[in-house]
């Protein structure tokens, strides 16, 4: 991130920081870039200073003033490649005032944003008045923030925030799909600077759920309820989903279908053990849109000749930060006896509350 107008007294300051895709190791290339906008020339002076100083995203490059020229246009570039060999190139262009007026210094964090639909935006920006330059500084600085989709200026879009450094919109604002141009201009009493990102709305997968667990086990003479209800297109969570359940084999004749197996075009799908024999199977279901997107669950369905309680489990997501509780949801049942229940883990953990 850089300011796309500065004042000719003034330093210029390249933000890398936040530059990603390394996976904690060292970068296996780093390489800045400067060139002319107007001739498009490399700038030799001003490309070799970087590279010579600075190699490194966590640390932020500074351009002195005096190795730039008043009334140039600067396009400066970043190409990176991490340890798998690939490689972004990042460029910002910077215009340097033909005087020493003062113009404020505007800097737009989050650069070629990638974000989702059902994500909250949020953008911050920061403006300053240099302390060089021949005219005094405003008093107060003031933020207009402009949205334009697919280049066209879309006034509805408009930030809640109430702190104009901030740009926020509410989750299932922006569409998917689409490239946003985020413009920030920056008034200090008659002299602007604006300044843009790119912000890309991508479209979320569906997510298939059953819940219950991954695997359950169950008598031959009970009945199984697969309930996928809790599906979700992320996007658009309100949307009609449409769901395909089917059956097939894990022992005995690993992968064909399953007999005696009646499907469901509904979330729920019920299951009469006796109907599928003693065995192993997948139970699974697809869900879909309308636009013909898909996602799969299963779960895992074994019968035994046994007379066995009902379980399942729930939790309160599959994804949790690392700063928040589990919490899950045990369903026993049981026709013939009381039954007790016990929680284990696979990996161990035995503090459960």
């Amino acid at each position: 991130a850089a300011p796309s107008l500065i004042s000719s007294c003034e330093d210029i300051v390249l933000d890398s920081t936040q530059s990603s895709g390394h996976g904690g190791r060292p970068w296996t290339r780093y390489l800045w870039s400067v060139s002319d906008a107007m001739t498009r020339a490399n700038i030799p002076s001003v490309t070799g200073f970087l590279n010579s100083n600075y190699n490194d995203t966590n640390v932020v490059a500074i351009v002195p003033s005096a190795m730039l020229s008043p009334g140039t246009t600067y396009i400066f570039s970043l190409l990176l490649s991490n340890f798998l060999m690939k490689s972004t190139i990042s460029a910002q262009t910077v215009q340097i005032t033909t005087s020493s007026a003062t113009v404020p210094s505007v800097k737009i964090y989050n650069s070629q944003l990638i974000n989702y639909r059902w994500k909250q935006l949020n953008i911050f920006a920061d403006a300053t008045i240099p302390s060089c330059g021949d005219t005094p500084a405003a008093s107060t600085i003031n933020y207009q923030w402009r949205m334009f989709a697919n280049a066209q200026y879309d006034e509805t879009i408009q930030s809640i925030s109430l702190d104009p450094r901030y740009f926020i919109l509410d989750s299932y604002t922006l569409a998917p799909n689409i490239f946003y141009t985020l413009q920030l201009t920056v008034f200090a009493g008659s002299i602007s600077a604006s300044s843009t990102t790119v912000v890309q709305v991508g479209r979320s997968a569906l997510v298939a759920t059953i819940t219950g667990g991954s695997s359950r086990t169950v008598g031959s003479s009970d009945k199984v309820t697969f309930d996928a209800s809790s599906s979700v297109d992320l996007d658009y969570p309100l949307s009609a989903l449409t769901y395909l359940w089917s059956c097939s084999q894990t022992s005995e004749n690993f992968g064909r279908l399953c007999l005696g197996f009646k499907g469901s075009t509904t979330s729920i799908l019920n299951v009469l053990s006796a109907s599928l024999g003693s065995g192993v199977f997948n139970i699974n279901v697809t869900v879909s849109n309308n636009e013909l997107m898909t996602a799969t669950a299963s779960c895992q369905l074994t019968i035994t000749n046994k007379f066995l309680p009902m379980t399942y489990i729930t939790s309160n997501s599959s994804v949790i930060n690392v700063n928040e509780r589990i919490v899950l949801n045990g369903v026993v049942a049981s026709s013939i006896d009381a039954a007790t229940a016990t929680w284990i883990s696979t990996n161990g953990f035995t503090n459960f509350q």
